[in-house]
């Protein structure tokens, strides 16, 4: 009978134990339900398969049923995807990525090769312009390029060769001061461009000096005389003697200009030389004022400034010296910079200035001799007989224009000092 009651007692601790599994409150706090319930947790926890899973996320067995693993792992998805627990933290990764990333554009680049910039040229010659474009990324051939004038609009349209080179060639320019503009433009619509100034220019009638200058015209100073021959003489060849001729009527205009005219000398012992000028006075009474006290000598019949003469004039020079003036602070008051026949460049009525200068074969040869002087912003050219002998600049060169003319001096030595067919560049001498 003992072990009926033993085995009764045994039924209804687990009949007590099973409804403790079960969520049930029958066992009270504080009361021992009578041996260790941790093992108990583990098997719930196996169960169930989250033991942090809260009542409201895990399905509550019915009846007793344990939690299907299976199901509880179906469910994560829809927690993640109703809760966004876990955010793709870059939704354009992958393909879709690689399908917004913007493809690299290409960056063009041009460049004028030919003219030069600030080129003065004779209206109707033929000009090469030429230039080189590029790409980054696209062919040269892929470029669409133009060639544009601001005065005459388009100039040429085509594509470069293989290697990028363009150009074109015309003598169609109407006089003038054009900037010339080589555009370059790729597929993805980028443009580049670069740009040249040049000057279409038309010379004037020469002055041949053929038939005897009126003083309408032309304003002659001290020895200076028109050659029946169909020149100006400054001196003749004769000691101490100091003259000048200036054009009174057509002045010279401010900006860039170019002068062309023929020189003569020789034929005595050798002194003292000549030289082209512009001055900008205000009439022709300061004029005549200036030449009345030009210097002699080693100042060529125009030098009123520095030591020889206390002028504050806008004056531009060319000479052509043939002696070799030495300061001695009397009759000479300057030093040439070579005892050799030299072309100088001198400014505001100062002969000791020689901002550029060069030697050049004697000129004393009593033969014409073609020069031609460019003035181009601060820049001054010079040729001999189609030969450059000076490009350089003058710092701080302004050439305002005025009246232009040329003059000459002896001292004891002699020469002839002649000048015949005078042109001023038109058309594109002023911007």
């Amino acid at each position: 009978m003992r072990r009926y009651v033993a085995l009764a007692l045994l039924l209804l601790l687990f009949a007590c134990t099973d409804d403790a599994g079960d969520g049930g409150s029958n066992v009270e706090p504080g009361n021992d339900a009578g041996g260790d319930t941790s093992d108990f947790a583990d098997v719930d926890a196996e169960e169930t398969g989250d033991t942090n899973e809260t009542d409201a996320q895990a399905d509550v067995p019915a009846d007793g049923e344990t939690p299907d693993v299976d199901d509880a792992g179906e469910d994560t998805p829809d927690v993640i995807a109703d809760g966004d627990a876990t955010p793709d933290a870059d939704p354009d990764t992958g393909a879709d990525a690689d399908a917004d990333t913007p493809e690299p554009a290409g960056v063009p680049s041009a460049e004028i090769t030919q003219p030069a910039g600030r080129d003065v040229i004779e209206v109707g010659t033929p000009i090469d312009f030429r230039g080189v474009v590029g790409d980054t990324l696209h062919a040269p051939g892929m470029l669409a390029v133009r060639w544009v004038s601001d005065v005459d609009g388009p100039l040429f349209d085509g594509p470069p060769n293989r290697d990028g080179l363009t150009g074109f060639t015309t003598d169609a320019l109407t006089p003038g001061w054009h900037n010339i503009t080589l555009i370059a433009t790729n597929p993805d619509g980028a443009v580049a461009n670069a740009q040249v100034r040049i000057g279409i220019c038309q010379w004037g009638d020469p002055e041949t000096f053929d038939t005897e200058i009126n003083g309408a015209a032309w304003r002659i100073y001290g020895d200076a005389f028109w050659d029946p021959g169909g020149w100006l003489e400054m001196t003749g060849n004769v000691q101490g003697r100091k003259g000048a001729i200036y054009n009174i009527r057509d002045i010279v205009n401010p900006g860039d200009v170019a002068i062309r005219f023929r020189i003569w000398t020789g034929g005595g012992t050798g002194a003292d030389g000549f030289a082209m000028s512009v001055f900008d006075v205000a009439d022709v009474a300061e004029l005549d004022r200036l030449n009345a006290e030009a210097g002699s000598g080693g100042a060529l019949g125009y030098g009123v400034g520095g030591d020889w003469g206390d002028w504050e004039v806008d004056g531009f020079h060319v000479e052509f010296d043939t002696w070799h003036n030495v300061f001695n602070g009397d009759n000479e008051l300057h030093t040439d910079p070579t005892p050799e026949n030299h072309i100088g460049v001198m400014t505001n009525g100062d002969p000791g200035t020689h901002h550029l200068w060069a030697e050049i074969p004697t000129i004393e040869d009593q033969q014409w001799h073609d020069v031609t002087v460019e003035v181009e912003g601060a820049r001054v050219v010079v040729t001999l007989d189609g030969v450059t002998v000076i490009d350089g600049e003058v710092p701080g060169l302004n050439f305002k224009g005025g009246f232009i003319g040329f003059s000459g001096t002896t001292g004891f030595f002699t020469n002839f000092h002649r000048f015949d067919r005078l042109q001023v560049l038109q058309e594109c001498r002023v911007e």
